[in-house]
């Protein structure tokens, strides 16, 4: 059985398409998408895509740091988060529809679209502390800001996914050291340092995701979460293992970091 951990059914085209990739998914056997939020509109949409496909559609909240979802989102000409928008707005909503929720995610650090370490380190703080609350996981992001991000979660009690991680593998290994998680993208088809994470560091560290719709395995495709059957053939070939194998490895690791029963 695989999963996608991360990906973000909000920025498909339009619902008619999100149908399209859930059945996608649902006939390469993808048994769990979670779909991430970075504002309150992110969220609330994810919301219905996991109510009406509840058998497959997980839903992660959380807010991506205001200054760098901004700068990101003018370079994709989608709406910024709304000006009033607040961590008490998220938090009250997960409390809301804490049934519904599955992971807190997206956030993190961004320091390649974004400048305010301590702004952005303050609401990760507010986030780390909704999860421990609700007792479910964390999805990080860490772009340009790997070191910051480790160092800054490692004593939280949740268990901290590390989403897409381009840190030097002896940081990695570090994370290791202070119970983190890895989530591997589809991309590891094209990316040596992907390849490398796979082989360096411990097989039950490590999860799969697509990041869907974007870091497709097949260039000028969007991606979609049926394609984590690239990552499996992939993780395959490093390991030694059959795909049968490593699927039955990634999903004992999935079901320990989300306390998950299919």
């Amino acid at each position: 059985m695989i999963y996608d951990i991360h990906c973000h059914l909000d920025l498909y085209e339009d619902e008619e398409k999100v149908k399209k990739v859930i059945g996608n998914a649902r006939k390469k056997d993808v048994k769990v998408i979670i779909t991430n939020s970075v504002d309150m509109n992110s969220c609330e949409i994810n919301l219905e895509y996991a109510k009406k496909n509840s058998n497959i559609v997980k839903l992660a909240v959380g807010f991506y740091p205001k200054d760098a979802l901004d700068r990101e989102k003018e370079s994709m000409d989608i709406k910024k988060r709304r000006k009033d928008e607040t961590f008490e707005d998220l938090k009250e909503f997960a409390l809301k529809h804490k049934k519904d929720i599955f992971a807190i995610g997206e956030t993190g650090l961004d320091l390649y679209n974004g400048k305010d370490l301590e702004e952005q380190k303050e609401l990760l703080k507010k986030e780390l502390e909704l999860a421990e609350e609700l007792n479910i996981p964390i999805i990080i992001h860490s772009r340009k800001a790997e070191a910051e991000v480790v160092e800054f979660a490692k004593g939280y009690k949740c268990k901290r996914i590390l989403h897409c991680f381009n840190g030097k593998i002896s940081l990695a290994k570090k994370a290791v050291e202070y119970g983190y998680y890895f989530s591997i993208p589809t991309n590891i088809v094209r990316l040596e340092h992907f390849r490398t994470m796979i082989k360096e560091l411990p097989k039950d560290r490590i999860l799969t995701e697509t990041d869907s719709p974007y870091l497709s395995p097949f260039p000028g495709e969007k991606n979609e979460p049926a394609f984590i059957h690239e990552t499996i053939k992939e993780i395959s070939k490093i390991w030694n293992l059959t795909e049968k194998e490593v699927e039955e490895v990634l999903w004992k690791n999935f079901t320990k970091v989300f306390d998950y029963k299919f």
